[in-house]
């Protein structure tokens, strides 16, 4: 199968198109600096419609070009399945860029499907866990069917997408991961933040969580085969929870971060537990499991503590690299505090 990626820069798209290739299907790039195969099509986008982050190669942007424009690059592309990543992704982001954030997930869905739909073209739709209504869930196991009530702005932009592509008329699924972390360009997940931290030598970073409440983080690897398996799978007009269903609380997961670099890293923290409006936040992925036709059945292969040493040595790498790598976990925070916002207030309590 031929699939492309929207979004393909972003943390969830660069480790899905490795993954893609991996289990022997084509991933087919729409970067501009490098894919010379559609070269003349991508310069007749529209004229400035195109989205670079510092330091990466330009891709289309979804909400500057029109459902017409992505149906001819879908077809001349000969794309089986496009996986509609492209997103501004996180309560702070998106309470920092509100206007951005409502055009990339509202607009830029409503162009790709429609465009795919067009194409003759699938559309997986990566989701969110935060669209339920966590609090209602404490002592539970959400799934598919559980109550949604995003409290956040960036929950309810989600939720928005999900509706579109399932009133579309496309032929769709959703795949929501619970806290997938690790791979390449893992810019919000506290294990990334926390060992970046470490690692760079600060002294204290604001983390928006309870450190009582159980958390459950897949690696993103995991969570690509999952999305992959649906779509060569014909698993087509469902959503799907994935989770590595392995909850620990915060304080366990940097307890066990901690051991690993000698260190207590708790104490570079500073929680703020009032913000943690998930609280206890844990899925179930039975129902990816049920629906899935083939062998093996599906399962993380990945258990957290290999997973947190993975983090460790990349992170590692890349703060040691002598040509100077831009990743920055932590950017985001300090942009913030650069500009004398408070995050928090982004927050439900």
């Amino acid at each position: 199968m031929r699939f492309v990626i929207t979004g393909e820069n972003g943390f969830i798209g660069r480790n899905l198109a490795r993954v893609i290739q991996e289990m022997g299907h084509e991933f087919v790039s729409l970067c501009l600096a490098t894919d010379d195969t559609h070269a003349d099509l991508l310069d007749e986008l529209v004229g400035d419609g195109w989205h670079q982050n510092p330091g990466e190669s330009l891709v289309p942007c979804v909400w500057k070009n029109d459902a017409d424009t992505w149906e001819q690059l879908f077809r001349d592309c000969n794309i089986d399945v496009v996986i509609h990543n492209a997103a501004m992704v996180g309560t702070d982001v998106v309470g920092l860029n509100p206007e951005k954030a409502t055009l990339t997930n509202v607009l830029g869905t409503h162009n790709i499907v429609q465009g795919a739909k067009k194409a003759l073209c699938a559309v997986s739709f990566m989701g969110t866990s935060v669209i339920y209504d966590a609090v209602q869930y404490q002592d539970s196991l959400i799934l598919e069917d559980s109550r949604r009530r995003p409290p956040t702005y960036y929950g309810q932009l989600k939720l928005a997408g999900e509706d579109i592509v399932k009133g579309s008329g496309v032929l769709w699924n959703i795949i929501r991961p619970l806290f997938a972390y690790g791979g390449d360009g893992d810019m919000n997940s506290l294990i990334a933040k926390i060992f970046y931290a470490h690692l760079t030598g600060m002294k204290r970073v604001a983390m928006f969580l309870d450190p009582t409440k159980f958390k459950d983080y897949i690696f993103v690897d995991d969570y690509c085969r999952a999305v992959v398996r649906a779509a060569i799978e014909g698993l087509w007009g469902e959503d799907f929870n994935i989770a590595a269903e392995t909850p620990l609380t915060a304080g366990h997961i940097v307890h066990t971060m901690s051991s690993l670099v000698g260190t207590d890293l708790s104490d570079n923290i500073d929680w703020y537990p009032e913000t943690d409006y998930l609280g206890n936040h844990r899925m179930s992925s039975e129902k990816f499991r049920h629906h899935l036709r083939r062998s093996p059945v599906w399962k993380p292969e990945l258990t957290l503590n290999d997973g947190l040493a993975r983090v460790l040595e990349d992170i590692r790498k890349q703060v040691e690299d002598p040509e100077g790598s831009s990743y920055n976990p932590l950017h985001h925070l300090e942009k913030a505090q650069d500009e004398g916002v408070y995050l928090p207030e982004f927050f439900p309590s």
